[in-house]
């Protein structure tokens, strides 16, 4: 392996003797090198939380405000991106590193973006645009709404969400979060549809879903069809969905990732235990990632036999089948039951 490559390990993995050996002058290897996406040791230290690496680097001349070519992100972003408090505040500390600047390519500080990714009022919809939703194609269940007499409804109409009498109240991620049965007044900021079935999650974080309900892909705990939104019990606050023929998925804003449906179909989920009904997910049951680390889902999308998550730390998981290498593993990986990186 080359040096080069070899810093870069060795800044994720905190192993300080062979950094110490790296930044010998004789070695000849900047601290501060970059890699393909401008990311300098500095910064890959600071986002896994080696303190002891992160305080070696700075002491060898790391510049801190050095920022990546991607995201123009510091070594401070990266750290409060992934919730490494002890690398930020070593980075505070020693390095001298601002929580106001520099800004990276979203406008954001790095005190900004820990406020927008770790703030239990913080999610992504906070900045969508709320409205109506309008439907239109073939008579049926999945517009969400009162379909005419004709077999296609070619002229767009609004879906009916239950109407509100005020507005939700906003919970992030507690429990015991109270379920309001009424879309929020400032209409739907997200919606997925597939060929049976629609979700809608409205800026309070509400999930809706209509349509036909075989299978469970509506998440309303049974089978039935559903000619109307009706809100999803779910107790959290969504902030991204995803629809494919059999199934559904919501996005969060703890970064969870939950999956309904048929079991045939791509959910991601842990098999079923023994007398366990092994033919549907009726009811949004939580998708876990393998690995020590808890990852913090970002946004998912799905076809009908595969799908794909982003975590918030750039990462990109698959899961369903691989016949066509659409899960981006090897050819002799025919299908994925649980999410691989």
């Amino acid at each position: 392996m080359r040096p080069v490559a070899d810093i870069f390990a060795a800044a994720r993995l905190g192993q300080l003797d062979v950094l110490r050996s790296l930044l010998r002058p004789e070695a000849e290897v900047a601290v501060d090198f970059r890699n393909d996406w401008g990311a300098t040791p500095l910064m890959l230290a600071a986002e896994a939380g080696q303190v002891e690496a992160v305080t070696l680097l700075l002491e060898q001349g790391a510049r801190v405000e050095t920022q990546d070519y991607e995201s123009g992100y510091t070594a401070l972003h990266r750290a409060f991106f992934r919730g490494q408090l002890g690398a930020a505040a070593t980075l505070v500390r020693i390095g001298g590193a601002s929580v106001d600047g520099p800004i990276d390519h979203e406008g954001l500080s790095p005190l900004a973006l820990l406020q927008l990714c770790h703030s239990p009022s913080a999610t992504a919809c906070d900045h969508l645009v709320a409205g109506d939703v309008y439907t239109w194609g073939q008579s049926g269940l999945p517009l969400g709404r009162l379909a005419g007499k004709g077999s296609h409804e070619s002229r767009p109409a609004r879906a009916k969400l239950p109407a509100p009498p005020g507005s939700l109240e906003k919970h992030a991620c507690e429990e015991d979060a109270a379920l309001h049965e009424t879309a929020d007044p400032r209409g739907v900021v997200r919606v997925a549809a597939a060929k049976h079935h629609t979700l809608l999650a409205d800026a309070a974080g509400a999930l809706f879903s209509c349509g036909l309900g075989v299978g469970g892909r509506l998440g309303q705990g049974d089978e039935a069809a559903l000619a109307l939104p009706r809100r999803v019990r779910l107790a959290r606050r969504v902030t991204g969905v995803a629809a494919g023929l059999d199934h559904s998925f919501a996005v969060t804003s703890c970064g969870e990732l939950w999956a309904w449906g048929a079991r045939s179909a791509p959910l991601g989920l842990e098999a079923p235990a023994a007398g366990e009904g092994c033919g549907a997910v009726l009811a949004p049951r939580r998708v876990a990632f393998g690995g020590k680390e808890r990852v913090f889902t970002a946004d998912v999308a799905t076809s009908d036999a595969h799908a794909l998550a982003a975590d918030r730390a750039g990462g990109v998981w698959s899961w369903g089948s691989n016949a066509r290498g659409q899960c981006g593993q090897p050819v002799a990986v025919a299908a994925e039951g649980r999410p691989r990186r």
